[in-house]
């Protein structure tokens, strides 16, 4: 597990933008790469222009649930096993984004969910990001109808600069797989925000 970790996942952000030669940069994550994101942007605020976090910011905390079991029923169950999963919450979930599970190691999977344990998570982080951020949100990715849009209203009230968009009928992986509708709402907000800081 030495080379997961939140602020180990920060740096190579950092040294991707470094070695393009960016000192400043807007930041898009999905899921796991958004909270890379508001980790990113509350720790350093002078290299980020903006800030898109696609994925339910999740309740605050005390949050439920036991990372180590579901790391262990990756590691059990493999990756056709987290295919299943995930299509026993969405159904709809595309074949490309399947096989894309399906091609990714499941120790390094559950790695990486591992290695969030000592972080507190981005709750912990919005209260500190400067950074103008829009999250993006399926509507159904916490449950039921309401959870996910209601978190991320609560995330961005905290956040500096927060807006939301909610995508009404999207679960976590549908939000990500239809960009034809996540992206009339990034476009703009980015562009906005490249403009202001030209």
């Amino acid at each position: 597990m030495a080379q997961h970790g939140i602020d180990l996942y920060v740096r190579d952000v950092l040294a991707v933008a470094d070695d393009a030669g960016e000192p400043r940069f807007s930041f898009f994550g999905y899921s796991a790469g958004a909270a890379i994101g508001y980790r990113l942007a509350a720790q350093h605020p002078e290299r980020t222009v903006s800030l898109v976090g696609l994925g339910a910011a999740g309740p605050p905390p005390p949050r439920e649930g036991d990372v180590f079991e579901v790391a262990a029923r990756i590691r059990r169950d493999g990756s056709e096993g987290l295919v299943q999963w995930l299509r026993e919450e969405e159904p709809d979930v595309p074949e490309w984004f399947a096989d894309q599970m399906r091609g990714t190691d499941p120790e390094m999977f559950a790695l990486c969910l591992e290695a969030w344990t000592p972080w507190r998570g981005p709750w912990a982080e919005f209260a500190r990001v400067e950074t103008p951020t829009l999250i993006v949100a399926g509507q159904l990715e916490e449950g039921d109808r309401v959870s996910a849009a209601d978190h991320a209203r609560q995330a961005a009230a905290i956040l500096q600069d927060g807006r939301v968009a909610v995508l009404p009928d999207l679960g976590h992986v549908m939000a990500f797989a239809r960009a034809d509708l996540v992206l009339p709402h990034v476009r703009p907000f980015l562009e906005e925000k490249a403009a202001g800081n030209g």
